[in-house]
């Protein structure tokens, strides 16, 4: 049980390119935001959702300086208008108290070894059982081959990416995944 990726690797069914832009994303949808906010060295990533069809349509990876980043978001939450927007706020507190100042209602969601553990067993089901699927976007299915699941001396398992890896986008898509999932 090394890696999640020989858990989904059959399962990855791609419907096409995404979008280059979200300005290219049909406007009057209903559109739901998940997003894994970069620590230090990371990426910030936002996935965009189609509620309707519960299908990610558009990938935003940032990297830098924060302000930037958060005008980038508001703007394109000016844009879509989403119905959700989910937000990982584990060291990330400030850049989210800049989001809702500036008038974009925030869920937070916390990550720790359960949570991340519940939601990346949900995606990795959602694969297996062909509920989901994603973009052709290398960098996700990247991530989604090179993430994996460590048993720990406790039982307990952790999840991450592989050394030399990333798992932003992995996390953001499971973080919306998990939004999408809950009952409304």
């Amino acid at each position: 049980f090394r890696y999640i990726n020989r858990a989904i690797e059959g399962y990855i069914k791609q419907y096409g390119p995404m979008v280059e832009s979200y300005l290219d994303l049909p406007k009057g949808r209903q559109y739901q935001f998940s997003t894994d906010l970069a620590a230090t060295q990371d990426w910030s990533v936002t996935t965009v959702w189609d509620a309707e069809y519960q299908v990610p349509v558009y990938i935003d990876r940032r990297q830098g300086d924060y302000i930037p980043q958060v005008d980038s978001y508001v703007e394109m939450y000016r844009f879509l208008k989403p119905v959700v927007c989910t937000v990982e706020v584990n060291s990330n507190k400030a850049v989210v108290e800049m989001m809702v100042r500036k008038g974009v209602p925030v869920n937070k969601f916390v990550t720790n070894n359960d949570s991340k553990a519940e939601i990346i067993q949900k995606l990795a089901l959602a694969f297996e059982n062909g509920q989901i699927l994603i973009p052709d976007y290398a960098q996700l299915k990247s991530e989604l081959l090179h993430f994996r699941g460590e048993r720990l001396p406790s039982g307990r398992v952790r999840y991450e990416a592989a050394d030399g890896h990333h798992d932003d986008c992995v996390m953001s898509l499971a973080i919306g995944w998990h939004g999408l999932q809950r009952p409304k």
